[in-house]
Formats: C-alpha cells, structure tokens, sequence
C-alpha cells in the first residue's frame, strides 16, 4: 500500500471562496495593477508651438469675422448680415488686432531664436553687407558686432553699404534688398516669375522674379510692368502681373475706398 504523506502548509495560499460557487480549488493570484505612465516631458519647443497655435487660432476667428462683415458691407458677401459696430470695435481694439499679431510672431521668432542658440544649434541667422545696387560685400557674419566692424572697414570705398539679416538657409535675403525696385537692373538673362505674396493693410501685393543666375528681386506690379525687365519676363509671369494691375488692384482698391467711406460715414 502506497505511503500518503501530506503536503507541507508552509508558505502555501489559501484558496478564496466565491459565495456563488463554493470553495475554488485552486488559488487566484493576486491582480497586477498597471502602474500609471509618467506623463511625458515638455519641452520648450513644443510648448513655443503650442503657443503659438493658439494665439493664430484666435487671430484667425477675429479676422474672418471682420473679412465677413467687409464683404456684407460691399455686397461680395451675400446673405451675410452685418456685425454692430461696438462688436467691430471691440474686434478691432483701436488697430491692436493687426499689430498684436505681428508683434506675437516677432516674439515668437525671437524665442525660437533663443531656443536654437540655447540647444547649441547656433543662431539660424546671418548678417551680410549690401549695397543699394544689389552687391553682397560680405557674408555669414554670425553677429551683428562682427557685421559692424567689417561694415566699417567697407565704408569709405562703399558709402552707401548697409546690413541686412538673413536666414541661413536662405539662397537669397528676402529683405529690403529685394524690395528695391532699382535691383531690376541686375537681373541677367531672361526673368520668371516664382511666386507672388498678398499685400496686407493696404499695400500692393509683391511679386517675386529670378533671373539666370538665381537672384531675386521682390517688387511691386506697377514697377516691375514699367521697367524693360517686363519684356524679359515669362509669359505666364506676364499674365499673373497683368492680371493683378487691371483686374485684382482696382477691385481691392474699390473695396479699401468703400470702407474708408463708411467708416467716415459712422464716425461722429
């Protein structure tokens, strides 16, 4: 006959009861509970866009609210009833909604700028000396102090040598270099037109040309159909530039006046 001999009760589990089913023979494991994850680190970038989505989030309602109630005033925007005019002003807040977001982008540029130099990135500008006729005298000066010594070097043979800042990534300055229409008279070879920004408060839209060489020059429409570098332009170039002087420039110009009326019409 075979032996039984019991099993030790040391360091064994008592098996839990289920009150619906009786004793459980076997023992149920005690439950791991997951332990709740580290929220994740911030960091300055991230929390500089975040940021900054807001603030052009918020901008952007506001300015097509006002966009809207222009377009129900000149008639453009169909069935739109007009805002009263203490909800325009309160939108408006005496001219501070253009200038607050051109001052939240200059901030927000300036703290990124920091931010890259803090990484170790080194700054993500250069200066460079210019002449007014278009000619770079100097280049990848990583600081303006350094720029202004040799900016100082370079005046007596160049009187009219300035310094412009530029992105380093930039092939060219994008800056009040290129918005010199007097820059046309530099572009070599035949010219095409690469792009075309939206004036804003007013201002003539800037049209962007680039010759053979890769320059660029940034200028309004009315000079740049005035000057002879206007034979040497691409046929679309002359159609968008055409275009814009005898159809876009007066329809805008017939809003901004309808505006300017009413809004002598309401003053007091």
């Amino acid at each position: 006959m075979t032996e039984i001999i019991p099993r030790s009760t040391e360091n064994t589990t008592e098996a839990r009861v289920n009150p619906k089913q009786g004793r459980n023979p076997r023992p149920q494991p005690p439950m791991r509970c997951a332990a709740p994850a580290a929220p994740e680190p911030i960091e300055a970038r991230d929390l500089l866009e975040s940021i900054h989505n807001t603030g052009l989030h918020w901008w952007s309602i506001i300015d097509s609210l006002l966009l809207a109630d222009e377009g129900a005033a000149n008639g453009t925007r169909e069935g739109l009833e007009r805002l009263p005019q203490w909800a325009i002003d309160r939108l408006k807040d005496q001219g501070r909604h253009e200038s607050s977001y051109d001052e939240h982008r200059q901030k927000s540029n300036h703290l990124s700028e920091w931010l890259s130099i803090a990484e170790g990135s080194g700054s993500r500008f250069r200066f460079e000396i210019w002449t007014s006729k278009g000619s770079r005298l100097s280049l990848r000066h990583e600081s303006l102090l350094e720029a202004s010594e040799a900016l100082d070097e370079l005046k007596p043979e160049y009187p009219d040598a300035f310094i412009i800042k530029a992105h380093a990534m930039w092939s060219t300055s994008y800056s009040q270099v290129c918005l010199n229409p007097d820059l046309l008279d530099t572009l070599i070879g035949s010219v095409t037109h690469i792009g075309t920004s939206f004036g804003s408060q007013g201002e003539d839209d800037q049209f962007t040309v680039q010759d053979e060489t890769g320059r660029q020059v940034v200028v309004s429409a009315t000079p740049l159909r005035q000057h002879p570098v206007y034979d040497r332009l691409n046929k679309r170039g002359k159609e968008v530039v055409d275009h814009y002087l005898l159809h876009d420039k007066p329809r805008k110009e017939a809003i901004r006046k309808a505006a300017a009326e009413r809004d002598a019409g309401a003053a007091p």
